[in-house]
């Protein structure tokens, strides 16, 4: 029995000190946290993290747009990443935001490749795309075009959603592919979303794109003079540009006696089939109209461009959205354009900034500049128009639209 009780009270002994230590023990845990939380008390929150995928070397309209997103995005709430081919002047912008990049060369799009060369390319681009979301904690995806969207929407997990930015008028066969896996479209014009509407029913939302206006603000009026006319086009050399119907136009205008003259900005779209330098060239030298149209290539800064032209002629059909028509507007210039369902035609309707042309030839936008030429005063008040309606696409209030998209998304 004294065996037994000796036992027990060692047992008992024993317990008491395993529980004296492991109480101990939680208590110095538990005052390491709340020390912790005390020294994080005053921090910020971790950033959400976010890719962006661009999928073209070239910054045309949807590159820039997206420049604009990154430099007025709230940075105390997003981290913002971006994956894209490793274009330089794309790669410079991005440096000067502070966005971190991931280049990624098979992104960019592959022109009269083999299909098994097109396919192996974006099997590494869409391993490349999932591998930078899982190591970097991506917790939304934001596509910058339709084959960036489909380059990501079926290799990324589920649970981060997949943002799909519609840049171009997309074709049957994506909308379809794209209606099974994108969460949400932004559309910029009210004609793309009801395009992309029919396929993902419920699931668009209308942001028009945004641009600097203030940078535009300070290019001065220019007075009309009537002897030198000055037409400025602002365009990729993509077959749904115009540049045809541009060059014709200006052709018949100098037979009626119009003393008019065309800076072309601008070089080949990497996006299609799109005509060269050269070859555009050769096309107003077969038009004898060398000593009237210039080709100046990509331009970083069109504001010099705009403060020496009268107006901006844009006779592209169908565009999405039309960014150089609000810089133009911003800049204090009239628009020529024409009339449909497209981009352009919504923004001028709106703002009756500018003229919409309701036949797509060549002599119907001669005969519509013909009369605006002959009526310098209406060229004036659409140029006034412009600027006051150009702050509506401020591109800060796009931003906090899609920072709003966003925080719903992160919501579901």
């Amino acid at each position: 029995m004294r065996g037994l009780e000796g036992l027990a009270l060692e047992f008992q002994t024993r317990s008491r000190g395993f529980v004296r230590e492991r109480c101990q023990a939680l208590g110095k845990l538990e005052c390491s946290l709340r020390a912790r939380r005390q020294s994080t008390q005053g921090t910020a929150p971790a950033r959400i993290a976010v890719l962006y995928v661009s999928q073209s070397r070239v910054c045309g309209g949807a590159e820039l747009s997206l420049l604009d997103l990154l430099a007025t995005l709230d940075r105390e709430q997003y981290a913002p990443h971006c994956v894209h081919p490793g274009g330089p002047r794309l790669t410079a912008e991005l440096e000067k935001l502070g966005v971190v990049q991931h280049v990624c060369h098979a992104l960019q799009p592959l022109k009269r490749a083999r299909l098994s060369t097109a396919i192996v390319a974006m099997g590494r681009a869409s391993a490349r795309i999932r591998a930078i979301v899982m190591r970097n904690s991506i917790r939304l995806v934001h596509a910058n075009s339709a084959t960036a969207a489909l380059l990501c929407v079926p290799f990324v997990p589920r649970r981060v959603p997949v943002i799909w930015h519609v840049r171009d008028i997309a074709k049957r066969p994506e909308l379809t592919l794209l209606k099974r896996f994108a969460r949400v479209a932004i559309t910029p014009s009210r004609h793309l979303e009801h395009t992309v509407g029919r396929f993902l029913v419920g699931r668009t939302t209308l942001i028009a794109n945004g641009i600097d206006v203030t940078r535009f603000a300070g290019v001065p009026d220019k007075p009309f003079d009537r002897c030198d006319i000055r037409m400025l086009l602002v365009a990729h050399f993509a077959p749904w540009k115009g540049h045809d119907i541009a060059l014709d136009a200006v052709a018949m205008l100098r037979m009626r006696g119009h003393p008019v003259s065309l800076s072309m900005l601008g070089g080949p779209a990497t996006f299609c089939d799109g005509t060269s330098i050269d070859s555009m060239r050769r096309q107003i030298a077969e038009r004898q109209l060398s000593h009237c149209v210039r080709v100046f290539g990509d331009v970083e800064d069109i504001c010099s461009h705009l403060a020496q032209s009268d107006l901006l002629l844009h006779p592209a059909y169908p565009e999405p959205f039309g960014r150089v028509v609000v810089e133009a507007m911003a800049a204090g210039r009239a628009v020529v354009a024409f009339d449909g369902a497209h981009g352009p035609a919504e923004i001028l309707g709106a703002s009756r900034a500018g003229l919409l042309v309701p036949n797509r030839t060549a002599a119907a936008l001669s005969m519509a500049l013909s009369d605006l030429f002959e009526r310098p005063e209406r060229l004036r008040a659409l140029s006034l128009a412009g600027r006051q309606y150009a702050h509506k696409f401020e591109r800060s209030s796009m931003s906090r639209e899609i920072e709003h998209l966003y925080r719903g998304l992160l919501r579901t």
